[in-house]
């Protein structure tokens, strides 16, 4: 015999990322697009000595502002990087 008990666990999830340039919403039509940087600063890096810095980067403004970044950029679908099959 089974004995049931239903319990309700709390969940976080994100509804919505404030661009850090900004300050607007990067909520669009299909989700939320933005460009997320982390910096990982080790020793003898002046005055940022063992600190990370992340910032979330809505799509206008990274394309505004980072344009000059040789992005490495690659299509990706709904389960991971996009590969096209070979014809045969």
């Amino acid at each position: 015999m089974e004995i049931i008990e239903n319990k309700s666990i709390e969940t976080e999830f994100v509804i919505d990322i404030i661009c850090d340039c900004c300050g607007q919403s990067c909520k669009t039509e299909y989700g939320i697009e933005y460009l997320k940087m982390q910096a990982n600063w080790g020793y003898g890096s002046d005055k940022k000595d063992f600190t990370q810095w992340t910032a979330q980067i809505c799509e206008k403004c990274a394309d505004e502002k980072f344009d000059f970044v040789k992005f490495k950029k690659e299509l990706v679908g709904m389960h991971g990087p996009y590969k096209p099959s070979k014809l045969v």
